[in-house]
């Protein structure tokens, strides 16, 4: 069918797009786990920030959303500024 194709079509996009969420599970874990007590107050606004960036795909986004690409960006884009601290 016509819808399987879609998705067959899709797939390279699908598999960039979970490897790229991968990393941006990776790397907030990695960063939360690390982050010591003393730190925690510094890093606070680069967290909330970081939340505020993957709100939509906790609320609203779907695999078929527009936007989906510039969120990942975006969501990866904010947890290597965390990362990178």
């Amino acid at each position: 069918p016509e819808s399987a194709l879609d998705i067959y079509q899709s797939a390279d996009t699908f598999r960039a797009w979970t490897g790229n969420l991968d990393l941006v599970v990776g790397m907030n874990n990695s960063v939360l786990s690390t982050v010591l007590p003393v730190e925690k107050p510094l890093v606070d606004p680069f967290l909330a920030k970081f939340d505020l960036a993957v709100r939509p795909g906790l609320d609203s986004l779907s695999w078929q959303s527009e936007g989906v690409g510039p969120f990942i960006s975006e969501a990866l884009a904010q947890v290597k500024v965390v990362h990178d601290i």
